[in-house]
């Protein structure tokens, strides 16, 4: 499994930047490549929803793994594979580092990596400049 990671420091709270993860309707605000996201029920570990990038199909995901404040991973279906993306927050004297981590799996995994990584790489490092600065705004 291949894993690409993403980080930025912003001045903005661990907290405010929690409220835009956990807000998943609020994720385009963020992240670009969406046209939409939508969550059934609360933002908790087992919580399965639905993400519409702009190109593309609608894709089922559901949360893995969550330490509230800290991180949440999500697992998006492919066709024979899936995408795995690990959100976290580190404080560090007055800033905070998000971090997010991206892998794909599963016996097509390699092969979406491939048709898929180099997107991927843009749009999560636009992503998460995108997130910094909408905490900060907040500030």
């Amino acid at each position: 499994m291949n894993r690409k990671r993403f980080s930025t420091l912003t001045n903005a709270l661990s907290g405010q930047i929690w409220q835009q993860y956990a807000n998943v309707e609020s994720w385009p605000n963020w992240d670009l490549d969406l046209e939409w996201a939508q969550l059934r029920g609360a933002f908790a570990l087992g919580a399965k929803g639905y993400l519409q990038p702009k190109k593309g199909p609608k894709i089922p995901f559901v949360i893995t793994a969550l330490e509230q404040g800290k991180f949440f991973s999500s697992r998006a279906q492919l066709p024979l594979a899936y995408l795995e993306v690990m959100h976290s927050l580190h404080d560090q004297e007055g800033q905070c580092l998000i971090l997010h981590e991206i892998s794909f799996g599963g016996p097509l995994g390699w092969l979406f990596s491939r048709l898929l990584g180099s997107a991927l790489h843009e749009s999560t490092t636009q992503a998460i400049a995108c997130l910094a600065k909408l905490a900060e705004d907040k500030v």
